[in-house]
């Protein structure tokens, strides 16, 4: 849009803000002779700027390579309707593959090469451009060329064709960045001796430190001060962007409010149950009332340490609870993340409290108390360690922020359920192929969107995943005492993922929500050490659900025979009865709409069988 190109174009030539001035005939003079060395100081300071014309321009046109590729490479997967180029082609699903085929590529690759910035490009735009390039050429070609000709062959030609018309168009844009830049900037040269001032815009941020618009890369803001860049880069993006099956995600997406509403079923949450429309709120915006910086925390451990330090004469266990949670959290945070990560840590509880003393409203026995920890932090260093907790959003209102405000919207990519369940499955195949080890703890990226059950559709879910293309709700860290929720409202007839404030927020302090993950695996639950040093911390962030609770539960109520049973009868007496109805309902899914359109008789009757077993199966469960 033409905002964009005003800000490349100001980035490229900041002195073209600025109007020329007008030249009168009754100002002009004779020009002065110059001397040698004064020509010579010239030519030197006019190549010098031009130079640094070209390095700024070539410096822009990469920053825009970097944020163009996430959105082509999502153009590209979405082109793929069977996903065919998802991943990596193995011989098992193409015999001899690896045999004709000596260097395979696949979207799946690709994706992994921009997240580690492989397509950035070296000293020019055109370097990473070119890689890029290649790899998508490659993948088609090497579809063409194993198979030769026939249905397959054809979607690597058709996918070839749609990449490089993708490609031209952003050459040729990246192109005019550059060329146009060098322009304006001999212009610019040519009259850099002039009596003209330069305009107020900082060279070095264009843009005042204002966030991005759509599309555009997401990238620390200087004013934040927020030391180690981020180690996830991701695409910042103002909507939710459908992969695959676009119809169908609107379509379960949409929120229709039935004219007369059902009562809420027993055991059933009346917030989760009935659909909420409200009207379109503004987000907290980026740089100005909410910071994304490096966050710090503690484990339980080190939070025991400094409680006890805290407690002294007339200052009992819950003011120390209060003033570590109230006053030295945000306080971590607000001083610490104006550090490096590594040089935060050796700093331990002993910076924050140094700062945390030079407050003005800090009550006298609150001081004497974090004078104790300070002391008792010096001479015990390990004990009182603060750790670096990744990369996190703070509150930066000067007046903090206030219950049931709206922060933000968790956007990302939009998964159906069978869409999801397939990159799942084709992730799992291919780190066993290729033997990579799981991650001790999973990513917590994802998020389902769940359509409330009594939309008059019925009960539908998506799948956001926040992982490669989001905005800042993906950096808001986990809390076993949190300040934010995420509730699904619908904005404009549209379910959405809504982060709102459940208590009031300090300036400075961590934004954070629960993740409320549960595991049946004891390693990833130890794994999984929380660091939010609230007094309800539970030392973890997932919860930990022995498998064997479920296991029991199935092999008791849920045998192998009783299952092909409910197959068999599905099958043969497929007429839904009232207690299948029922089911149905309770679970507020409506027969033949929403998620169960299309589907046949006997598939309709199995569903109510399952749906009446899992009501069964959580009675049960302990």
């Amino acid at each position: 849009n033409e905002q964009q190109k005003l800000k490349v174009h100001l980035l490229c030539d900041p002195a073209a803000a600025v109007p020329a001035p007008v030249k009168r005939e009754e100002d002009a003079k004779p020009a002065a002779k110059k001397s040698k060395v004064q020509e010579a100081e010239e030519a030197w300071e006019t190549d010098h700027f031009a130079e640094a014309r070209r390095a700024t321009a070539e410096k822009a046109a990469m920053d825009e390579l970097a944020s163009q590729l996430p959105g082509l490479h999502t153009k590209l997967r979405g082109f793929d309707e069977h996903g065919t180029f998802a991943a990596p082609v193995t011989d098992d699903i193409a015999p001899n593959y690896s045999k004709i085929i000596h260097h395979p590529m696949d979207l799946g690759t690709m994706r992994k090469k921009l997240g580690k910035g492989k397509y950035r490009g070296g000293k020019t735009w055109q370097e990473g451009f070119a890689a890029f390039t290649k790899d998508v050429e490659l993948m088609c070609k090497n579809c063409m060329k194993y198979n030769g000709d026939g249905e397959y062959y054809q979607e690597g030609e058709k996918l070839l064709v749609y990449a490089q018309d993708l490609l031209g168009e952003l050459e040729q844009k990246l192109e005019r960045i550059t060329q146009g830049s060098v322009a304006r900037a001999r212009k610019a040269a040519a009259g850099s001796n002039s009596n003209s001032k330069p305009s107020g815009n900082k060279r070095d941020d264009p843009e005042g430190g204002k966030r991005k618009g759509k599309g555009e890369d997401c990238r620390d803001m200087a004013a934040v001060g927020a030391g180690e860049a981020c180690v996830r880069p991701y695409t910042l993006i103002e909507d939710y962007v459908p992969v695959g099956d676009e119809e169908e995600v609107e379509a379960m997406m949409a929120c229709q409010v039935p004219d007369e509403q059902r009562p809420v079923p027993e055991f059933e949450d009346e917030d989760t149950w009935l659909p909420r429309e409200v009207p379109y709120t503004r987000c907290k915006e980026l740089g100005q009332e909410v910071l994304e910086q490096d966050v710090f925390g503690m484990d339980v451990v080190a939070r025991s340490h400094m409680l006890a330090a805290l407690q002294g004469k007339g200052f009992s266990e819950k003011d120390a609870a209060a003033l570590l949670e109230d006053r030295l959290l945000p306080t971590i945070n607000r001083c610490y993340g104006k550090l490096t990560a590594a040089s935060a840590l050796t700093h331990n509880v002993t910076h924050a409290a140094t700062a945390l003393l030079s407050e003005e409203n800090l009550s006298k026995p609150a001081k004497t108390a974090i004078q104790r920890l300070k002391t008792a932090a010096q001479h015990h260093p390990e004990e009182y360690a603060i750790k670096h907790k990744g990369h996190g959003v703070v509150c930066a209102v000067k007046g903090g922020m206030e219950t049931d405000e709206f922060l933000v919207d968790l956007l990302g990519e939009v998964y159906p359920p069978w869409r999801w369940c397939e990159k799942q499955d084709a992730i799992r195949k291919v780190a066993a192929d290729h033997k990579i080890p799981a991650d001790e703890v999973p990513e917590f990226y994802n998020m389902m969107l769940e359509r409330p059950k009594g939309d008059a559709n019925g009960y539908a879910v998506v799948v956001v995943d926040a992982m490669s293309m989001s905005n800042y709700s993906s950096r808001l860290s986990h809390s076993c005492n949190p300040n934010c929720e995420v509730r699904v409202r619908a904005v404009d007839g549209k379910y959405r993922l809504m982060m709102f404030l459940i208590r009031p927020v300090a300036h400075g302090e961590e934004l954070t929500y629960n993740y409320n993950t549960i595991t049946d695996s004891l390693q990833e639950f130890k794994a999984a050490v929380c660091l939010c040093g609230t007094r309800f911390c539970f030392g973890n962030y997932l919860s930990y659900a022995g498998g064997e609770a479920y296991k029991e539960v199935i092999g008791e109520e849920l045998r192998m025979s009783d299952r092909h049973a409910m197959l068999l009868e599905a099958c043969t007496k497929p007429r839904l009865g009232e207690e299948d109805l029922e089911a149905l309902q309770l679970a507020g899914w409506a027969p033949r709409r929403g998620m169960l359109v299309g589907l046949p008789p006997w598939a309709l009757k199995y569903v109510a069988l399952l749906l009446a077993y899992v009501r069964q199966e959580r009675s049960k469960l302990p």
